[in-house]
């Protein structure tokens, strides 16, 4: 239950609606109690006494009951998705923002597809499930609490019969919890690893295309899709098993009812719109204990999403800087030093080994070396995409690691191969290197790049559209794109 107090935080601020939810429901349930006490009330008083003023009494609270659950019923369901779908948009904005702190290692660690369905699929699970057991725990509680006083009232032999039966009922529900979580927990894994297939596939199509990889790919995902398939299979089965065993428990109780309490009519123990009655508020208080045990079996499939999520938001965020900050800088020179730099992907494996470099400030250098010596490794630790196993790497004499992250790479423009541009403008997509650039200093950005002649003879310009609902650019074209945005 530790994972579900994590994310009772996030209903806090909605704790005045869910308390008029809880109230609601509460009304709207208590509500519906009344009309059995008015079925013995027409049996045993109204018909035979041929009471009319009674009857008509009987026949109003009835209507009056319809009208008001049902205008109650309305509110608490639009009150509840509110706060769903609000509580669902404070999940997604936390672990978002937490996600992009993460360093690139954890990006390297899972799946593109992984990540997604953290989003997709979990966090809506988690909000549904923890939205309605803070609401319906209580209320059916005590609404469980009435019924059985409500029984008690009516006929002290019958509620003991019930009240066992009930405890069974609960027996029965705590058998199948660990199948639930395990089933539950392995259709959430599949599903992950399926997300991240069709990323993967998706993001290399060019090279599947080369390949003639196509048919392959296609085999491994359909053989992903039968085992999710009988995953989903063994749930359901799972599901019309606890289904049609709980069901045996409220027949049961009908039938020891039936039983025994006609006996009691028969000898004028009990009346008939008693018995009338206590079999219908038989039959309500299996409801309240439908939603409890609705409530544990869907808690025993929601921890696992809980657990992924909360996997994610404990880890640690990107290396910030030091706490002895030297120099909160607004502008480099550009002097670089490497100093015994030491640095590996992977522990105990060096791709750099005490490098010592240093360039001057405005110089244009080249680096120069065979695939994996550890070009691109330098660029990554001079902006910090990574940290140094030992050493250090020095801008303008300062320790980088002294200086604010978010300042360094504000000064640091990069343009790698597997750059990308977004969504955007083509002018949007250069802004995004200087968010409070004048349109003056775009243009000189993109003519410096070499990419001002050809934006120009776009449809509309600067303004053009880039991505799947505007244009396609070249690979020559994207790069001078980014470029110029490294520029400015």
């Amino acid at each position: 239950m530790k994972e579900v107090k994590r994310f009772l935080i996030f209903f806090k601020p909605y704790k005045i609606i869910l308390i008029n939810i809880g109230i609601a429901t509460f009304v709207a349930t208590i509500i519906n109690l009344i009309p059995p006490w008015l079925i013995k009330l027409l049996v045993d008083d109204a018909l035979p006494y041929q009471d009319l003023s009674l009857l008509n009494i009987i026949v109003a609270v009835q209507l009056f009951v319809f009208l008001n659950s049902k205008y109650i019923s309305v509110i608490e369901g639009f009150l509840l998705i509110y706060v769903e779908q609000k509580v669902s948009i404070d999940i997604n904005k936390k672990l978002y923002e937490h996600v992009f702190q993460l360093p690139l290692k954890f990006y390297e660690n899972n799946g593109t597809g992984d990540i997604i369905h953290l989003f997709m699929q979990d966090i809506e699970i988690i909000r549904s499930f923890i939205a309605r057991l803070i609401v319906q725990v209580s209320v059916n509680f005590f609404v469980l609490i009435v019924l059985i006083v409500i029984l008690l009232v009516i006929n002290l032999k019958l509620s003991l019969i019930c009240i066992f039966i009930v405890f069974l009922y609960g027996i029965n529900a705590n058998i199948f919890k660990n199948r639930i979580f395990s089933t539950a927990k392995d259709i959430g894994e599949k599903t992950s690893d399926l997300y991240s297939y069709l990323y993967q596939n998706f993001s290399s199509i060019k090279e599947i295309k080369i390949l003639l990889l196509s048919r392959i790919m296609e085999r491994k995902y359909l053989r992903g899709l039968s085992d999710l398939f009988r995953l989903l299979i063994k749930n359901f089965k799972l599901g019309i098993k606890v289904g049609l065993i709980s069901d045996i428990f409220p027949m049961l109780a009908w039938v020891c009812i039936i039983s025994i309490g006609g006996r009691e009519v028969m000898n004028g123990a009990l009346t008939i719109g008693a018995l009338m009655a206590f079999v219908n508020y038989l039959e309500r208080m299996y409801e309240p204990i439908k939603g409890l045990s609705d409530i544990y079996s869907t808690l025993q499939a929601s921890i696992p999403a809980m657990k992924r999520v909360l996997k994610i938001m404990d880890k640690p965020k990107e290396f910030r800087e030091l706490k002895e900050v030297k120099k909160d800088i607004s502008f480099i020179e550009g002097k670089v030093e490497f100093r015994s730099v030491n640095f590996g992907y992977i522990k105990d494996r060096f791709v750099l080994n005490n490098i010592n470099l240093k360039i001057d400030a405005g110089k244009k250098i080249a680096v120069v070396g065979p695939s994996g010596s550890g070009k691109s490794t330098l660029v990554n630790l001079l902006v910090r995409f990574y940290d140094i196993t030992s050493g250090s790497v020095y801008i303008d004499g300062i320790n980088i690691r002294q200086i604010n992250l978010d300042k360094l790479r504000n000064n640091i423009g990069l343009v790698s191969q597997g750059a990308k541009l977004f969504p955007l403008t083509i002018k949007e997509n250069i802004r995004l290197g200087k968010r409070n650039s004048t349109d003056d200093e775009i243009i000189e950005a993109a003519k410096l790049a070499n990419a001002h002649d050809f934006i120009n003879s776009l449809s509309d310009g600067y303004d053009t559209m880039y991505g799947e609902k505007g244009i396609l650019l070249s690979g020559g074209e994207t790069q001078r794109v980014i470029l110029a945005r490294a520029i400015l």
